[in-house]
């Protein structure tokens, strides 16, 4: 995959603190809201790195 992409992004490695923590909360929220709903048996993470890293740690 390229970094060059056709709009705005941002590199794993070029985020700084506040980044990662905006990307924490905001996915903390969604990914709780979903298990709340769904109540899956299985939850299968993969691509995101940090997304995974942060999925393993709540679930």
């Amino acid at each position: 995959m390229s970094d060059e992409m056709p709009y705005r992004s941002t590199r794993y490695r070029d985020m700084d603190a506040s980044m990662v923590r905006l990307f924490d909360a905001a996915f903390t929220r969604a990914v709780l809201d979903a298990v709340e709903g769904l109540h899956p048996d299985v939850v299968i993470c993969h691509h995101l790195y940090l997304l995974t890293a942060l999925v393993r740690d709540l679930l």
